[in-house]
C-alpha cells in the first residue's frame, strides 16, 4: 500500500505548476520500482475483499458506477477531440510551437483537472501514466510533443 502514501513535498500548484508536476512525476518514478502485485486491489487480501464485497455491495456498485462514468467521460472527450484534430491541423500547429510553450500547455492540462473538485488532485495517484514524458512519447505518428 506504499503507493497510496504520497510523500514528495508538493509546491503550490497555483504558483509553480512545473515544480508541482515534478513532485508527482518523482512519486510515479518511485512507484515504478514497486512489485506489480502491490497494485492488485490496493493490497487487500482476497478473503477480506470478498467479505467486504458481501457486506457492503453498495460500495462495489458505487465504484463500478464511478468507473463507468469515467469511461463515458473519456469517450466523450475522444468524440469531441478527434474531429477537431483532423480539421484544425492540430498536429501541424502543435509542431510549430516552441518546445517550452508545449511543455507549458501540458502543465496546464495536468493542473486544470486537479482544480475541478476538492479531491481531484488526490485522484491523480490513480493515473501514473499522466506524466510529461508519457504525454511526450510518440503515439500513433504523433511525435515530438515536447
Amino acid at each position: 500500500m506504499a503507493f497510496l502514501n504520497l510523500t514528495s513535498p508538493r509546491s503550490d500548484k497555483r504558483v509553480d505548476q512545473s515544480a508541482w508536476n515534478k513532485s508527482w512525476e518523482d512519486d510515479f518514478k518511485r512507484y515504478e520500482s514497486l512489485p506489480p502485485d502491490i497494485f492488485d486491489d490496493v493490497g487487500i487480501p482476497t478473503k477480506i475483499r470478498t467479505s467486504i464485497d458481501a457486506r457492503f455491495p453498495q460500495t462495489r456498485r458505487s465504484l463500478e458506477k464511478q468507473t463507468r462514468d469515467i469511461c463515458v467521460l473519456q469517450q466523450d472527450i475522444r468524440n469531441y477531440a478527434l474531429p477537431r484534430l483532423a480539421t484544425d491541423d492540430f498536429e501541424g500547429k502543435w509542431k510549430e510551437l516552441d518546445p517550452d510553450r508545449r511543455k507549458e500547455i501540458l502543465h496546464e492540462a495536468l493542473y486544470k483537472p486537479s482544480c475541478a473538485g476538492p479531491d481531484m488532485e488526490d485522484h491523480r495517484r490513480w493515473c501514473p501514466e499522466m506524466t510529461i514524458p508519457n504525454l511526450s512519447a510518440e503515439l500513433g505518428g504523433f511525435s515530438s510533443i515536447c
